[in-house]
């Protein structure tokens, strides 16, 4: 099977300055050829050449002459399978492969060489390089089975907080401010729910709305629009209240307190700045507060310290409108 036109010599070597670069190549090489199938019709292939680096990456002596089945005889038929393939097709093969008598991963390069039933094989050892993924996988898949068990927990403690809220405000007989501070427990729950999704690092403006839409008991009559902006943790808890808030103010005296009324909620994002309004419509007319409290207060603190908010009390209802700079909304980035 050996054929004259091929760069190797009778014994085996490379000839010539090829192969000076073949034996000095750091990434293990070798040259093979294939045999007549063995009288137990196993197939075969012999090492015309290897280089010192395959020595090395093997720990065996050079094998030039010998045969593969000869030196690693536990090597599944894969191995056969891909050489046969290469030789017959002259397509190249390039894949990562286990070898487990030697325990290791290898990523292996396979080329039939010109003129000659031969192929050449470069192969490195790529088993750090996998062991250290699944390391990382593995710490990955731990940080979130911890992030899971934290939010159990976390949802358990607002369930016990509200419990013993209720209970300890129960018998006052202004119940109004109690209900108002369940309210803002039972969304800030949800909002820790919506964070867990991104390992409690952000969250989306849409998905924010979402829930305290039906938090507060908006339904189908508070309309959402606008695009997939997606906002750091403190300023995603610090939207979640604001429009909470918003809500439940619309819910008690603004347009979702008559069965006409409607809500517009719209973002959009340009020149670094997320605008976002807030639009009452079909309820009675907007009228500012005697008394400045709490839930003003949130409003008109906005969510991040680059942001300015404007409240119309309009006739035809309340409009807000926040502005907030991307850049405070988005410090990961």
């Amino acid at each position: 099977m050996h054929d004259t036109a091929n760069p190797t010599g009778p014994t085996g070597s490379i000839d010539g300055g090829i192969g000076d670069v073949f034996d000095s190549l750091d990434t293990a090489a070798c040259i093979i050829e294939r045999l007549q199938d063995r009288s137990d019709g196993l197939r075969d292939y012999r090492y015309i050449a290897m280089n010192p680096a395959m020595c090395i990456l093997f720990g065996v002596d050079d094998l030039t002459g010998q045969t593969i089945r000869d030196n690693f005889p536990d090597e599944v038929e894969d191995w056969y399978d891909s050489y046969d393939r290469v030789l017959a097709t002259g397509i190249p093969m390039r894949f990562e492969r286990a070898t487990e008598p030697q325990d290791k991963i290898l990523e292996m390069a396979i080329t039939r060489l010109p003129n000659a039933d031969r192929l050449l094989i470069v192969m490195q050892n790529i088993t750090h390089r996998h062991r250290d993924a699944q390391a990382l996988q593995a710490e990955v898949d731990r940080q979130r089975l911890l992030s899971r068990e934290l939010n159990h927990r976390v949802k358990n403690l607002f369930s016990m907080i509200l419990a013993i809220t209720s209970q300890s405000l129960r018998k006052l007989t202004d119940q109004g401010p109690v209900q108002a501070l369940l309210g803002r427990l039972r969304t800030m729950s949800a909002a820790n729910d919506i964070l867990l999704r991104r390992d409690w690092q952000a969250a989306h403006v849409l998905d924010i709305a979402r829930t305290v839409a039906g938090e507060v008991g908006a339904g189908e009559r508070l309309d959402l629009n606008g695009p997939d902006i997606l906002i750091d943790a403190q300023p995603a808890l610090s939207l979640t209240m604001f429009l909470h808030e918003l809500g439940t103010n619309a819910l008690k005296y603004g347009a979702l307190s008559t069965q006409s009324g409607r809500v517009d909620l719209s973002w959009v994002q340009e020149d670094g700045r997320m605008d976002l309004r807030w639009i009452e419509t079909g309820g009675p007319a907007a009228t500012a507060p005697t008394r400045r409290g709490f839930g003003s207060q949130l409003v008109s603190m906005g969510i991040c310290p680059d942001c300015s908010v404007e409240v119309d009390y309009a006739e035809t209802g309340l409009r807000v409108h926040l502005s907030a700079a991307l850049s405070e909304l988005r410090r990961q980035d």
